[in-house]
This record gives structure tokens, C-alpha cells and sequence, in this order.
């Protein structure tokens, strides 16, 4: 009797977490804001095994589907946890509730480490307007898998549903830097899937794939991938597409979006089946320089001061000396270390004891291990103009006036003078108040991504298909 009571007590324990989890299953976007700092997170939970589960990805951190722990939930408040490391757990805890307009919102307390924050959570609407939209679309997807190697590119292959017999102009979709699935989801925003549905309705096939590692794409190679194996993947995309029978083998094209932008030069110039290329936000200086203008515009577009910009370029340019020599790293780690030393000494007492050495230590670590990857060592040394130099096909190359990751000011002239020497056909258009990801934006800066509402700036999906259909 006492046995039975006892389990009663735990499902009526148990119920509660179960039911309300309902109202938290799907996607959340929102920020962790720390010591003046915002960091963007993605939070997915979903019921599994009749546990609810969870998980959070960091882009600001290349950090994806990360498992949240102890999860908990009932009509008001939303806890979990984050294992960041060996005696390092991240603490968030929240409370449930929905705005004004309705729409499910959680926000509440950040801590980790003895540091003291806040972080919130909107639910992601998006999934409703992406079943509306299917049962409009005017294609049929397809799953495909793809050899490249010794390993296999798994993607989504959209044909217009028009005669079956017809042959259809195709478009091959190139992620940017970093891992990313076959829909380059950011914070929310299905960047790919939105285009692939907008060309597909146009009457243009589509193929978009997972990255390698990502997804159901394998990676024999690990993290000795660099930017021409993305290439070679392509052009074994562009393999798999000339054998299709509703594919017009003679017009297949590219667009590429950011580090896409030169993984499509590099392809367009070393293989004539590309039958037109499209940069959107693509950069036409060498990765050094890139970097260097990158991280100029993005701190200037979040109001630092012309001394911390300048610290911080300093910082850069030390960086890219280490990479380039593969020398030096154990100086800069120290030279980290004092200039992260000297921005918390401009805190109050009680936070400057938030941040200990070993805190710091760690965090300037996992900054060089970012920087030692053999794909940072490729990219600053590419020079994409070099690529762009030899195409032959057309060319769209686009970009954002508020882009501060690929900013105009730096990269539309070199991009004309390159094409310019192609001799090839091309048209070059900057988008007003446009991001990198091509949204209406205030500042440009990634900061403000997931807080964009999730689409693109007008105009900009039928300017491509207008493009590509009048070739």
C-alpha cells in the first residue's frame, strides 16, 4: 500500500512537467546579456521518450546543438541547465508568460561561473507560415544523396511541377562559413529554404545540401576541412545534376552567400559547365583584409570607441601574424590576457570578481583554437579576385549597404575591377538598408540578426529569379 501511494505521488510529480512542457515545445530565439554584452542563442525543445528535451545553439560561439540538462517546467517558470565544462554549468532560469500580441515569451536570470545576467526566449512562429506555404508551392522536393569523395552530401533537389518532359535551368545553393544545414538557418531565418521555395515557384530547379559533418552529410576529412573541399563538393553536386534527367545539363548555375560567394568563383573559374554565377554578399578581397574590415565595421556599428577599435585591430593583426607563422601564440595569449585584464579593471568590484584568471584563460584558449583551424590558415591567404578574374559565364554579384561582414565600402569596386578583366557579362546591385543576410536592418551588425524580422528586404527574391530566368 505504502509502495503504491509512493508512485502516485511521483506521477503527480511527473504530470505536471509533461503537461506544461506543451507549451514550450518548438523553436525559441532570443539573447543571453551579460556584462553589457549580447550573445544571440537558438533554443529547440522538443518530447522525447516522454522526457522533454533540449537543445541550444550558440552561432556567436560556432557553437551548435548543444544538450541542455534538468529541464524543468510548470505554469510559470522555465529552468534548465547547460554543461559548459568540467565544473562550468550555465544557469537559466526563467519565467513563462505571453506578451501583448500573444505570442509566448521566457525570460529571466543568467549565471554561470558567478556570473550574473539575463536571457530571454520568443517562440518561432515561422513553421506555420512554412506549412502555408507549402500547400501552395508550385515544386515537388526531393531527398538526394550525393558522392563527393569518400563521402556523401545529403540535400534537397525542388522541381517546378511544369511538364515532365521539361529540362529546367538549375541553381546549386554554397553556404557561408561554418556549419551549416541544407536551409543556412539563422537564428530562425531559413535563409536557403526561403529562396529555394521563391525560385522553385519561378519555375527554377533548386539543390541545396547539408555541409560536410552537418545534417546527414559525412566527413571523412574532420577539422582539415578548408574552403576547396566546399569547392569540390560543388562541382560533384554539378556531376550529380548533368545526369538528371530534368535538369538542362547546359544551364546549371551558383549562388554562393558569403564564404559561398568564393567557393562559387573558385568553381566558375576552373570549370565551364557553370552556366552563371550569383554572389550574394561575397566578398572580393583576400580573407586577411576581410577580416580586418569585418571587425572595423562590426565594432564601429555597436558604438565603441575609436581606442577600442583600434586596440582591437591591433589584436586582429597580431592574430593573423600567428596564424600566418604559426608562431607566437603562447605572446598573444598573454597579450589577450592583459588587454581582457585591463577592460575588467573598468568594471565595479562586485564584477570584476565575477571573472577570475582561469575564467579568462579559458575563454582566450577557445578563441586561438578557433584560429588554428586549417580552414582559418587557407582562407586568410584566398584572394577571390584571383577566381573571379577567369570567369566566363554571367555574374550577379550583390550586397548589403548596412553589411558589415562583407561591407560594400570595401569589397563592390575590387568585385568591378575583377569582373571587369573576366570580360564577362555582369550586373553588380547594393540593397538599402540591407544586412549580410539581407534583411532591413538599423546598424548591420550581427547583434541585431535575431531580432530581424524573418525575411528578406523587398524586392530581393524576385530580382534574382527576374536575373536568372533572363539569361
Amino acid at each position: 500500500m505504502k509502495a503504491k501511494f509512493l508512485l502516485v505521488i511521483t506521477l503527480i510529480m511527473l504530470v505536471p512537467n509533461l503537461i506544461f512542457s506543451q507549451n514550450i515545445i518548438g523553436k525559441w530565439t532570443g539573447e543571453i546579456n551579460v556584462l553589457n554584452q549580447k550573445l544571440g542563442i537558438v533554443v529547440n525543445f522538443n518530447i522525447g521518450n516522454d522526457t522533454l528535451k533540449g537543445k541550444i545553439d550558440i552561432p556567436q560561439q560556432m557553437a551548435y546543438g548543444l544538450e541542455l540538462t534538468n529541464i524543468r517546467v510548470d505554469s510559470e517558470n522555465v529552468n534548465f541547465e547547460l554543461v559548459a565544462g568540467p565544473g562550468n554549468i550555465a544557469f537559466f532560469e526563467g519565467e513563462y508568460f505571453l506578451n501583448d500580441n500573444g505570442i509566448p515569451k521566457i525570460e529571466g536570470k543568467f549565471l554561470q561561473m558567478g556570473i550574473v545576467g539575463t536571457f530571454f526566449l520568443d517562440l518561432v512562429k515561422d513553421e506555420i507560415k512554412n506549412d502555408e506555404t507549402k500547400s501552395v508551392q508550385k515544386f515537388k522536393d526531393f531527398e538526394v544523396k550525393i558522392l563527393s569523395g569518400v563521402d556523401t552530401l545529403a540535400g534537397t533537389l525542388s522541381i517546378p511541377n511544369e511538364d515532365k518532359n521539361k529540362k529546367f535551368k538549375c541553381v546549386i545553393l554554397i553556404t557561408g562559413s561554418g556549419p551549416q544545414d541544407r536551409d543556412e538557418n539563422v537564428f530562425g531565418f531559413k535563409i536557403f529554404k526561403e529562396i529555394a521555395t521563391h525560385l522553385a515557384n519561378s519555375g527554377i530547379a533548386v539543390l541545396r545540401c547539408d555541409d560536410r559533418g552537418v545534417g546527414q552529410s559525412t566527413n571523412s576529412l574532420g577539422d582539415k576541412i578548408n574552403t576547396y573541399d566546399f569547392a569540390n563538393d560543388v562541382e560533384s553536386c554539378i556531376n550529380f545534376l548533368k545526369k538528371h534527367s530534368s535538369i538542362d545539363s547546359k544551364k546549371i548555375g551558383l549562388l554562393g552567400h558569403s564564404e559561398g560567394g568564393i567557393i562559387a568563383s573558385i568553381v566558375a573559374s576552373r570549370n565551364k559547365d557553370v552556366a552563371f554565377a550569383i554572389f550574394m554578399a561575397g566578398t572580393s578581397i583576400k580573407g586577411d583584409s576581410l577580416l580586418i574590415s569585418q571587425l572595423y565595421e562590426i565594432t564601429k556599428a555597436s558604438g565603441a570607441s575609436d581606442e577600442d577599435i583600434q586596440e582591437a585591430l591591433r589584436w586582429q593583426k597580431n592574430t593573423l601574424n600567428a596564424i600566418r607563422s604559426n608562431s607566437g601564440w603562447e605572446e598573444l595569449r598573454e597579450e589577450m590576457f592583459v588587454m581582457s585584464k585591463k577592460q575588467i579593471d573598468t568594471l565595479p568590484d562586485e564584477q570584476k570578481k565575477m571573472f577570475p584568471d582561469s575564467l579568462i584563460y579559458q575563454r582566450i584558449d577557445m578563441l586561438i583554437s578557433q584560429s588554428r583551424t586549417e580552414w582559418m590558415r587557407k582562407f586568410i591567404d584566398i584572394d577571390p579576385s584571383v577566381y573571379i578574374e577567369k570567369i566566363s559565364c554571367p555574374v550577379l554579384a550583390l550586397f548589403g549597404e548596412l553589411d558589415t561582414q562583407v561591407p560594400p565600402n570595401s569589397n563592390e569596386v575590387p568585385m568591378r575591377k575583377a569582373l571587369e578583366k573576366s570580360k564577362t557579362k555582369y550586373e553588380i546591385k547594393t540593397f538599402k538598408k540591407a544586412n549580410h543576410l539581407f534583411q532591413e536592418a538599423q546598424t548591420g551588425s550581427p547583434n541585431e540578426y535575431f531580432m530581424l524580422e524573418k525575411k528578406f528586404i523587398p524586392d530581393f527574391l524576385d530580382f534574382i529569379s527576374e536575373w536568372i530566368l533572363k539569361i
